[in-house]
C-alpha cells in the first residue's frame, strides 16, 4: 500500500478482512442476535442469491431490507441533525411501503395487524392514528405508531415546516426515530410468516424442558421488541412505575388520554 500519506507491506496470508477499515471488530454476545428471524432471513438469503431466477417475494424481501440498512447509517457524531433523523425515519418508511404490494399507508397497516402480538399493550384498538375520523374504528398501538412516523416522514420529504421537537411523541415524550427498527422487525415477522424451527432436544432434557426451552429461545426476543414498543405511551418515570408494579395509576395516566396528531407535528 502507498499513498501520499503512509505506506506499508502485509503478508497476504496474514490477511483478515474486514467490511470497513475505519471500523474496529466486535464481537457479539449470544443474547445480541436475534435468533428467532436470523435463521429465517439466511434461508432466503440463499433462496434469494442461489438461483437466477428467485422468486418476486424473496426479491422484495432484499429490496426492503436494503432500504432498512440504509435507515440505520445515521452519522454518529456532533454533525447529526433533526434533518438527519428525519429522513432515516423516512427511509425506514420506505422499507415498511416495499414489503406491501401496493406501498401504501393501509396496506403497511394490515401487514403490521397480520403479526402475531402477544402483549395486550399492542393488541388493543384504542388509539386514534393519523388521519383519524370521528366513527372509524380505533386502532392497535402499532398502527398508532406507524402512523406517526408516516406522518413525519411526509413532513421531512415533503419540506414541510419542522418544529424543533417534531420527533418527541406524546403522551411519552420519546423520541420517535428509536422505534422505526423495533417495528420494522415486527414487519418482517409478518411478511416472512416466522414460526419456531423444529425442536432439537438436548442430551438429558425431558420433552417436555426441551419444548418450553425452545419456545422461550424463540419468543425472547420477539416479548422483549413489543415490551419496547410500548414503552413509547410512557415517560420514563411512568415506565419506571410499571416495572415497580405500580401498573394501574401509571397505565391510568398514559394510556386514557387523548393521542391524536397535531397540525405543528407533535404526537
Amino acid at each position: 500500500m502507498q499513498s501520499m500519506a503512509q505506506m506499508g507491506w502485509h503478508e497476504v496470508k496474514a490477511m483478515k478482512g474486514q467490511t470497513s477499515p475505519g471500523i474496529s471488530h466486535m464481537t457479539l454476545a449470544s443474547n445480541m442476535i436475534d435468533k428467532a428471524i436470523l435463521p429465517a432471513l439466511l434461508e432466503r438469503w440463499v433462496a434469494r442469491f442461489n438461483t437466477p431466477t428467485p422468486s418476486k417475494r424473496d426479491v422484495t424481501l432484499f429490496r426492503s431490507l436494503n432500504m432498512a440498512l440504509s435507515a440505520a447509517m445515521l452519522p454518529g457524531n456532533v454533525e447529526v441533525t433533526i434533518f438527519d433523523l428525519g429522513r432515516s425515519i423516512a427511509l425506514c418508511v420506505s422499507a415498511f411501503e416495499i414489503l406491501t404490494k401496493n406501498g401504501t399507508c393501509d396496506a403497511v397497516c394490515k401487514l403490521l395487524e397480520g403479526t402475531k402480538w402477544n402483549l395486550s399493550d399492542n393488541t388493543d384498538p384504542i388509539y386514534e392514528p393519523h388521519k383519524y375520523k370521528p366513527g372509524q374504528p380505533k386502532r392497535a398501538l402499532p398502527v398508532w405508531l406507524y402512523g406517526a412516523m408516516n406522518h413525519a416522514r411526509n413532513d421531512f420529504i415533503h419540506g414541510n415546516p419542522i418544529d424543533p421537537m417534531r420527533l418527541i411523541v406524546a403522551p411519552g415524550k420519546r423520541p420517535l426515530h428509536l422505534y422505526t427498527a423495533l417495528l420494522y422487525r415486527m414487519a418482517l415477522t409478518s411478511f416472512v410468516d416466522l414460526k419456531p424451527s423444529p425442536m432439537v432436544k438436548r442430551d438429558g432434557e425431558t420433552d417436555y424442558d426441551a419444548h418450553w426451552r425452545h419456545m422461550h429461545d424463540f419468543g425472547w426476543f420477539q416479548s422483549n421488541i413489543e415490551a419496547a414498543i410500548a414503552t413509547v405511551m410512557f415517560t420514563q418515570e411512568e415506565y419506571r412505575a410499571v416495572r415497580q408494579g405500580k401498573v394501574d395509576a401509571a397505565r391510568a395516566r398514559s394510556r386514557h388520554r387523548p393521542v391524536q396528531d397535531t397540525q405543528d407535528g407533535t404526537q
